[in-house]
């Protein structure tokens, strides 16, 4: 089919491959350029005289050719355009990578009018837009039917700059079109020139050009980025020939298992608010292998499990988190009461005779406490949880560990700290052979027995930092929580893009209290208690944990273009609450899900006496303070892993990922379809960078686009960018790889 040039015209594509500023060839970022072999046009001389011109040129920029030459043709003055991304570029003005397209100043053409006669043009590049009258347009991407046919060239010949094809079999696939990727350029449509013939020199003229097809093939522009004296961009080329298509590297990038990671070298700042975009995409070995890592585990010896073990990450960052070991009663020894005993003898008949005399004893209980060995256990991340019944998306986001909230109360973590134990009265007594535990000689009186209860949540909570998570947390494999059992989790099909836009808001305290119930045990005249009456208070319930929430933090998650709110949110929203966005952490969670009480039982003991036993709880309650979400960490942990650090590459699985945008101190609301066009199409594609940008208020923080940023772990945005020397690259191992086809939800998905 080829292009839709005129047919008077004769023209080949020029595939020009991008470079750097160490001169590296940059295989994944080019340009096509239409260029013009023979064009026949009307000239229009100041004498108002017209003539019909043939122009023959040679380019000499096809390296199968004989006379390829990387200047070009040596006969013609010509410069370097420096053809750079748009969105991705700080200073369009001097790039750090670019596509260099030779330019003519000035050319000799031969041709005819009749006469034979050859023309030398001399091109206004640089001159005022007065000079030529252009439309100016977007270019935006595409494959084409040689993409393979130039890959292969390139692959074969380390020092290729240029692929050439007859622009006759030369065709764009019209259902790839990627408007993320895009130059704006000039199209001239008629231009004044000034050139000799053989008869006449210094000869001025306007030329019309026929152009209109490059236009009609080609966008709006929007002219958001300029460069000096408002051009290039958008970008003037000489009008012999034009940019219709470009590719600024495929947007994604192949890590393998155990092998590839890419940290950036950004140490990003604490946060109390961020709002990030990524896309990944999964290949069922991969979920396979996390499924079958996760069951050797499980169903082995035993033993810790390992880092990220079940998942499939897709990003990890902030310090490592450190899980503290506990010793049940290892800390603080108390005396809460003074009690005595005396052995006795039961004989027939029930006759109980004492023996010996009354022995002291100081009642006491130990508290639990940290032994100060510690493990390390998963980093905050975002992965493909594997471990259920399909894969779902998890959120796992830790807080800095010393962000301890204050505790109060909870029956759960209760102990028995205090007691009181009247005169005369029996301790805990039971009547068997053995040993008789009071704190006095035995007597007719009823008993009393009462504990207060402190909380030891602290202790049994603070094992781990506090915790943001979409899925039920888990301790040793099993469920640690209360947390809403029937939340699935978001389903994660394999070897099918997807994107994750996430906002979280930890700005405001987080606030829980439990339930507290004053009940009464339901006794008989004989025996024991079988059973309570709630004199008054209510119980914790999942379902009444956003009653008990007074303050909470908000997360905003879209997954593959839907908001979620609410239960589908995460298992730790607050059902009930009146925010759809509101989020606990798991502790505050606990929390709210707990009931203290405030216990009476009475009972018949031995002798005929009545025992009374009052158990004081102390209603649960919960007070954090974040302090920042922390994105960066200690050695070997620093910066953002993709898809993992260093430290954890053998939890590295094989997976695509694309576009990573970081926006911190800002929150956003997913709810808002605007605010998801900013990230994510219509179509649902990649947005233009510029879309989030103009969204926010500001460049992304961080900033991951293209594959060759993701080879090198070069972050180009905002932070790194102010960094001497700016944007510097990464830590990266093993093989990073340019992926197509590019993220899309409903496009080409890849093998």
């Amino acid at each position: 089919m080829g292009t839709n040039k005129p047919p008077t015209r004769k023209t080949h594509i020029t595939r020009v491959y991008g470079t750097n500023k160490k001169g590296e060839r940059l295989d994944d970022m080019w340009a096509d350029v239409e260029r013009t072999d023979v064009i026949k046009s009307k000239s229009q001389t100041s004498e108002s005289q017209s003539q019909g011109i043939v122009r023959k040129l040679k380019w000499c920029d096809d390296p199968t050719k004989d006379d390829y030459d990387t200047k070009g043709n040596k006969t013609r003055k010509t410069e370097i355009l420096k053809v750079c991304d748009p969105e991705a570029t700080t200073d369009v003005n001097n790039p750090d990578e670019w596509i260099p397209i030779r330019i003519i100043k000035s050319a000799k053409s031969t041709g005819g009018n009749g006469r034979g006669e050859d023309y030398q043009d001399h091109f206004l590049n640089t001159a005022v837009q007065s000079a030529r009258t252009t439309k100016v347009r977007r270019i935006v991407s595409y494959e084409t039917n040689i993409d393979k046919l130039a890959q292969k060239a390139i692959d074969a010949d380390p020092t290729l700059l240029e692929f050439v094809i007859d622009s006759q079999h030369y065709d764009k696939d019209l259902e790839t079109k990627d408007q993320a990727q895009y130059v704006e350029i000039e199209i001239p449509l008629a231009l004044k020139h000034r050139g000799n013939s053989l008869f006449v020199n210094g000869q001025a003229g306007r030329t019309k050009l026929l152009n209109q097809y490059l236009v009609d093939e080609s966008e709006k522009a929007e002219l958001k980025i300029r460069g000096k004296d408002d051009i290039n961009p958008p970008y003037r080329l000489d009008p012999f020939q034009s940019i219709v298509n470009v590719c600024w590297g495929a947007i994604a990038a192949k890590f393998y298992e155990k092998e590839s990671h890419a940290t950036l070298a950004t140490l990003v700042p604490d946060t109390k608010k961020f709002t990030l975009s990524i896309w990944f995409r999964a290949p069922t070995k991969s979920i396979e292998a996390a499924r079958a890592e996760y069951a050797a585990w499980r169903d082995g010896p035993g033993g810790p499990r390992p880092l990220l073990c079940g998942l499939v990450p897709i990003l990890v960052f902030g310090p490592p988190t450190i899980q503290k070991e506990v010793d049940a009663s290892g800390g603080e020894t108390r005396t809460i009461g003074h009690t005595n005993s005396q052995n006795y003898l039961r004989s027939f008949g029930g006759i109980y005779t004492p023996t010996g005399s009354l022995t002291d004893h100081d009642n006491t209980v130990t508290l639990p406490a940290f032994t100060g060995a510690t493990e390390t256990v998963d980093p905050s991340y975002l992965a493909i949880d594997c471990t259920g019944d399909y894969p779902q998306l998890s959120v796992n986001i830790v807080m800095p560990g010393g962000d301890a909230p204050a505790y109060e109360g909870t029956s759960t973590f209760g102990l028995a700290t205090t007691q009181n134990i009247p005169e005369g009265g029996l301790y805990l007594g039971s009547v068997a052979d053995g040993q008789l535990i009071t704190d006095g000689p035995l007597s007719p009186n009823d008993d009393w027995y009462s504990d207060a209860m402190d909380t030891t949540a602290d202790i049994f909570l603070g094992q781990v930092p506090e915790t943001y998570r979409t899925l039920q947390a888990r301790r040793g494999g099993a469920p640690f929580d209360n947390s809403d059992p029937g939340y699935n989790g978001q389903r994660v099909t394999p070897d099918h893009w997807h994107n994750v836009l996430l906002s979280l808001d930890v700005s405001q305290p987080v606030k829980t209290a439990g339930g507290f119930v004053v009940q009464q045990a339901i006794s008989p005249p004989e025996g024991p208690a079988v059973g309570y009456t709630i004199v008054s208070g209510s119980l914790a319930t999942p379902a009444t944990v956003g009653s008990r929430s007074t303050g909470v933090s908000r997360m905003c998650l879209a997954f593959d273009d839907v908001n979620l709110t609410g239960s589908a949110l995460s298992c730790y929203h607050p059902q009930g609450h009146s925010d759809p966005n509101a989020v606990l952490t798991v502790s505050a969670h606990i929390v709210a899900t707990d009931t203290a009480y405030d216990s009476t039982t009475t009972s018949p003991i031995n002798f005929g006496r009545i025992q009374t036993i009052h158990s004081v709880g102390k209603q649960g309650k919960y007070d954090y303070r974040p302090s920042g979400v922390p994105f960066s960490g200690g050695e070997d942990h620093d910066g953002l892993g993709f898809p993992t650090t260093g430290a954890y590459v053998d939890a590295v699985k094989e997976i695509e990922l694309g576009e990573y945008q970081l926006f911190l101190d800002v929150a956003l609301d997913t709810g808002v379809v605007e605010n998801r066009r900013g990230f994510i199409t219509d179509e649902g594609k990649p947005a233009p960078l510029s879309s989030a940008v103009d969204l926010m208020g500001k460049k992304p923080d961080v900033l991951v686009h293209g594959s060759g940023s993701w080879k090198k772990a070069k972050d180009t945005g905002s932070i790194a960018a102010a960094l001497e020397p700016p944007s510097p690259e990464g830590t990266t191992s093993g093989r990073i790889e340019a992926y197509r086809p590019n993220p899309s939800l409903h496009g080409p998905q890849g093998e």
